[in-house]
């Protein structure tokens, strides 16, 4: 380790074009290639090797030494490819357990044993069928998962360029939260409420920010949303609440990670160029509907709010953007649903004019909006606004006098 150090630290005093990794610069082309042209391309492609041998322990040790020098080794081409194989192998393991374990309880809910067909049609490639014995598998199934976090953490937002491991991610959190939501974790030493929480966790670092920095993909999204509809409201919209972090666009430059930053800016940019072809052409109003969902597939947080801006001061634009919502996916409309009552509690606006009899332009747009759009998409979560309404309801009631 003594050595690293040395390395590291002479590396950032010669190397004056070098530049220290940090969570701005990571994915950007800069980086890849000032740090795989320097001395510190060698860690890295010792890391890969490490990797490749599945030494994880000791590949850790190194990652986590070149981190705290500022130094990410996911950056080096060949360490990231590594750590994805790497990840694709362990996960394939963690979801033969969780295919198995989920099967055994459909069977219980069923009172019917598991047969060969089930498990064929729900194990994972390489699992093994129920008549084979899986106790040993089992056993160590929440050390499998211990392991899978910790490499996701150290692979970070650049698991965004590999869509088919998020997939296969997306797709191993559905199985476990209906586990920890049945109530039926078979994983030793690992209880219900902690897969439940280590799920959450996953999703809120990982899977929605590498959502933002995926290509628009609609297969993408349903995987996900597939995933994220096992939890209740409450816990998708503190999911949403954490991906959308303390600001949006221009206003997170320097608070979220410098990729978010940049995709959300274009994102705005591009949501605003298709709102001004729906002001002036309202015969294109389908076509832009389908631009307006291609971006909102990985960012449609920041679609809807720049949607949300624009209703709030023209009422004109509610019908026709109602009508594009048609191509949108499942979870942007979800989204939509943990924003508006966002919207509606703003407490930085009046919502009443000085005569304080008269509603505020903006609440009487956004309310109309509000209603029109649950009475078009009556599938729609509606949980969220009825707490809302009901919790000011309350507050009206105790703050009357006496």
């Amino acid at each position: 380790m003594d050595a690293i150090v040395d390395v590291d630290y002479r590396l950032t005093e010669m190397s004056p074009e070098f530049v220290l990794v940090d969570e701005r610069f990571i994915g950007t082309r800069r980086a890849w290639r000032c740090f795989e042209s320097t001395p510190g391309s060698d860690l890295a492609q010792l890391a890969a090797s490490l990797l490749r041998r599945r030494y994880w322990s000791a590949a850790v040790l190194l990652l986590d030494c070149l981190d705290v020098y500022g130094l990410n080794a996911c950056l080096h081409m060949n360490t990231r490819a590594a750590l994805s194989w790497l990840l694709h192998k362990e996960m394939a393991h963690v979801l033969m357990v969780a295919s198995y374990l989920e099967c055994q309880a459909r069977s219980c809910r069923t009172t019917m044993p598991p047969t060969c067909s089930d498990w064929v049609l729900c194990r994972a490639p390489g699992a093994l069928p129920p008549s084979i014995p899986a106790c040993s598998k089992l056993d160590a199934g929440s050390a499998m998962l211990a392991k899978v976090e910790c490499m996701l953490c150290s692979l970070g937002l650049l698991i965004s360029q590999d869509v088919l491991l998020v997939c296969k991610l997306a797709r191993l959190i559905q199985l476990l939260l209906r586990i920890a939501i049945d109530g039926d974790c078979s994983l030793k030493s690992l209880s219900t409420g902690e897969l439940l929480l280590t799920c959450k966790r996953i999703l809120r670092r990982i899977v929605l920010p590498a959502l933002s920095l995926i290509t628009p993909n609609p297969g993408v999204t349903l995987e996900i949303w597939e995933a994220i509809k096992e939890l209740g409201y409450e816990d998708r919209f503190l999911l949403y609440l954490g991906w959308r972090g303390r600001s949006l666009e221009r206003d997170s430059i320097g608070v979220k990670h410098y990729e978010l930053s940049f995709v959300e800016c274009t994102a705005g940019f591009e949501a605003r160029r298709m709102l001004k072809r729906v002001a002036n052409e309202r015969k294109f109003s389908k076509h832009v509907g389908r631009q307006l969902a291609k971006i909102a597939h990985s960012n449609p947080l920041v679609v809807f709010h720049v949607i949300l801006c624009q209703i709030e001061s023209y009422d004109n634009m509610i019908i026709p953007l109602i009508d594009s919502f048609a191509y949108m996916t499942p979870l942007a409309l979800d989204v939509l649903a943990f924003m508006l009552p966002h919207r509606l509690a703003a407490s930085s606006r009046a919502k009443l004019l000085p005569d304080g009899m008269t509603l505020s332009q903006w609440f009487q747009h956004l309310a109309h909006f509000t209603g029109l759009y649950y009475r078009t998409y009556p599938m729609t979560e509606l949980h969220g606004l009825m707490d809302f309404i009901l919790s000011r309801c309350v507050f009206l009631i105790l703050s009357l006098p006496n």
